[in-house]
């Protein structure tokens, strides 16, 4: 599974009530939701519209990173950030798929920066962010930044790879987009830095031994009866791991217990 296809199958599975944002950040929220529905010509031929928008999240990104740095966070930053970097996100992808370089590297740029302020802890949200803004950074022939932007992943999340690679269990999907976005950086990296070949391909042979784990038919058994809660979670008997239900996917996704839910 791509990167790209797994943090949308993450997202697409939390069911958390959505907080309460800002007007400001609802308001950026409504007009990015009537960017997604308009074509790659009329995002061209209406700019006035994207231009606004890329205007009021930039401003709504720099109000955020500014309130973050306070030692005492407000909950309303956190929720209003983290919501930021969903919407930048999903404009980030649309943009992509209509070939508009340009917004799209500054929307990019705009959901690193979201990330950062609110979630730099979670690696899982921000391994995909910065992968994205060093890939249009290599497309704007901005390589220099986008090496620092990989290399960076990859001092960052070494260990995470370190503790899944030694763990009996399955890595989580949170591991998963992790080691997902550590791999997109060994890859970019080998073909623009060959002179690191050796050690990179060295940690990508590491890298793939994990991402085997998800389809080792020998690591999932059962099935045993559980239960999904109003959130939509369930509590893996076998391991305890508390997690999202996914019926495409019905097993823990650190031990490999089947489930059946009943």
């Amino acid at each position: 599974m791509s990167i790209t296809s797994r943090i949308k199958a993450f997202f697409s599975g939390k069911k958390n009530k959505k907080p309460l944002l800002t007007s400001s950040v609802s308001k950026a929220e409504s007009l990015v939701n009537k960017l997604l529905e308009k074509n790659a010509e009329e995002l061209k031929t209406e700019v006035s519209d994207l231009d606004d928008c890329l205007i009021l999240l930039e401003h709504e990104v720099l109000r955020i990173q500014k309130l973050s740095k306070k030692s005492a966070r407000r909950g309303d930053v956190y929720f209003d950030g983290a919501a930021l970097s969903e919407i930048c996100r999903t404009l980030a992808i649309h943009l992509a798929d209509k070939n508009l370089i340009s917004q799209e590297a500054k929307v990019t740029n705009l959901w690193t920066g979201a990330v950062l302020s609110v979630n730099a802890h979670y690696h899982h949200l921000v391994g995909p962010a910065m992968i994205a803004n060093a890939k249009i950074s290599e497309r704007t022939n901005n390589l220099e930044y986008a090496k620092k932007a990989y290399d960076a992943v990859i001092q960052d999340f070494r260990g995470i790879l370190d503790y899944v690679q030694d763990d009996e269990y399955r890595p989580c999907d949170e591991e998963l987009i992790s080691i997902e976005s550590l791999n997109e950086a060994v890859c970019r990296l080998i073909k623009i830095e060959s002179s690191r070949s050796k050690e990179l391909l060295e940690l990508k042979d590491r890298i793939s031994s994990v991402l085997s784990k998800e389809d080792d038919p020998e690591r999932i058994f059962g099935p045993v009866e559980v239960s999904v809660n109003k959130k939509g979670r369930i509590l893996c008997p076998g391991c305890n791991w508390n997690g999202v239900y996914r019926p495409d996917k019905p097993y823990c996704s650190r031990c490999g217990l089947e489930f059946i839910v009943c």
